[in-house]
Parts: C-alpha cells; structure tokens; sequence
C-alpha cells in the first residue's frame, strides 16, 4: 500500500465513522420511538372495558381515573424481531403507535383516548402480524 492509497483508506474510514452514527440516528427517528406511551408500572386496577384473547395474545383495555390502560400479554414468542403495538381509533379508524413488543411477557400502556382495536406491525418488514378488534 502506497502513500496515496493510505491517505485514501484513512479518508474512507473517518467519513464512515461520521455517517453510520447520522445515518443510525435518521432510521432510529423514523421508527417513530420517540412518541410511544411509557409502559407502567402500576398494578392493574379499574374497570374492564374491552377485551379479546387468541392463542398468542391477551389484550385487555380498562378504564381508570386518569384515562385508559391497555394491558397486552404476549403468550407466544412473535416471528418477527421488531413489532410495533398500534392503537386503532374509536372515530376514524386511524393507527397510532401505543409501543413496542420485544418478548413474550406483559406489557401495560398508558392511553389518553379508547381505542377499537390493536395491531402488531413489523416495522422492518413493514407489514401487519396480527389485527385484533374489541
């Protein structure tokens, strides 16, 4: 390797380590994390409103004080590695990020508003897994 080449490679690599992180940080944002409802703590109280069962998945809406607490227990693993929960809405039918689901286990979310329904979508396959309606 000659000088020129080296000096080349050096480049290379400096413009690299500057545009993965920028280029990691856009497909990051674009995921829309950064909206999502926290997942609570709290223990599970209120009034059941809605709920639905399959064979993976038991999601329950209950009515609080403060709003709405969907509670979503994952039963199996999903096949998918990055599922997004969506809230589809009580009026127009619109979808809206609740979460993320990384594992089986139970999850709880915090809503402002009820809902009619849920979704998991792979947000890398960009395709709906499962559609569940209250």
């Amino acid at each position: 390797m000659d000088a020129q080449l080296r000096k080349r490679h050096k480049y290379i690599w400096l413009v690299l380590v500057v545009m993965l992180p920028v280029l990691l940080g856009f497909v990051i944002k674009d995921l829309n994390f950064s909206s999502q409802k926290t997942i609570t703590k709290q223990l599970a109280n209120g009034s059941i409103l809605k709920e639905i069962k399959t064979d993976n998945v038991h999601a329950v809406l209950r009515k609080q004080d403060s709003g709405y607490l969907l509670e979503v227990n994952l039963i199996k693993p999903l096949q998918s590695a990055s599922n997004l929960l969506q809230g589809v809405a009580d009026t127009s039918k619109e979808v809206f990020v609740i979460g993320q689901l990384e594992g089986m286990g139970l999850y709880r979310f915090d809503l402002d508003q009820d809902i009619q329904g849920i979704m998991i979508y792979d947000a890398l396959k960009k395709q709906e897994i499962q559609k569940l309606e209250f």
